[in-house]
């Protein structure tokens, strides 16, 4: 069946133009609407990386390399309180080329990808990009085992790729 968290937009329209779209529809053939922020002009330079919905694939999905994203939203304490922790855990790997660490506003973006469950804020989610796979971090909100369990995956990549 058809996801049914997509939306798709009909700009005003004539019966002629709503019977067009509706068609469309039925055949696949329209775009999604994703609610997406502007992208930064720039990530240059940010251990943390900001990511958009329009950007998601780009910089998560299709970037060659590993990904560990928090889901925030701008009002949620935990989050604020999480900032200062994650920025710390970004610096960490801020010159690793196997890894990105990011964050993704999940109240003003959709999250493009359902593999990436957000109930609550903040969601952390690790993106293994040689097996696609999609990880939730459980553990502890310290810079200490959100590192540990960075590297603990990229460690995995070290494993297979001696075999």
């Amino acid at each position: 069946g058809r996801d049914s968290e997509k939306k798709y937009v009909l700009p005003q329209a004539s019966p002629g133009d709503i019977a067009s779209w509706l068609g469309k529809y039925d055949r696949g053939a329209l775009e999604p609407s994703v609610r997406s922020e502007r992208p930064p002009l720039s990530n240059d330079g940010r251990a943390v990386k900001i990511v958009v919905a329009s950007t998601f694939d780009e910089m998560v999905l299709d970037a060659g390399k590993d990904v560990f994203i928090e889901f925030y939203a701008p009002w949620c304490n935990h989050c604020k309180a999480l900032a200062p922790i994650y920025q710390n855990v970004g610096e960490a790997f801020e010159d690793d080329d196997d890894v990105t660490i990011a964050k993704f506003d999940a109240v003003n973006n959709d999250v493009p990808d359902k593999r990436f469950v957000v109930k609550g804020y903040p969601a952390l989610y690790y993106y293994d990009a040689s097996e696609d796979e999609v990880v939730q971090y459980k553990g502890d909100r310290s810079e200490k085992d959100m590192i540990r369990f960075v590297r603990a995956r990229l460690k995995r990549h070290q494993v297979k790729d001696e075999l």
